[in-house]
């Protein structure tokens, strides 16, 4: 639906009239997405799953060696 709408309201008690134009326009495309808009969120993700893989890594050596450094003593 396209066009021109005018709605008109009159007070009951002043006899004011007031009105309010609304014009109707098409509905635009959206814009084709492309996918770089979702490289850097994937990139810091990524970045943020692997230093998460490092560091669980390095913890479990670390405890491995710890207990096993501890063991020795």
């Amino acid at each position: 639906m396209t066009g021109l709408l005018t709605f008109t309201a009159t007070g009951r008690e002043s006899d004011r009239t007031a009105t309010a134009e609304l014009r109707v326009l098409h509905k635009k495309q959206p814009p084709p997405v492309t996918g770089s808009s979702l490289s850097t969120p994937m990139k810091l993700g990524g970045g943020l799953v692997g230093a998460g893989a490092v560091m669980l890594l390095l913890t479990l050596a670390w405890r491995r060696r710890q207990r096993l450094g501890g063991a020795a003593h």
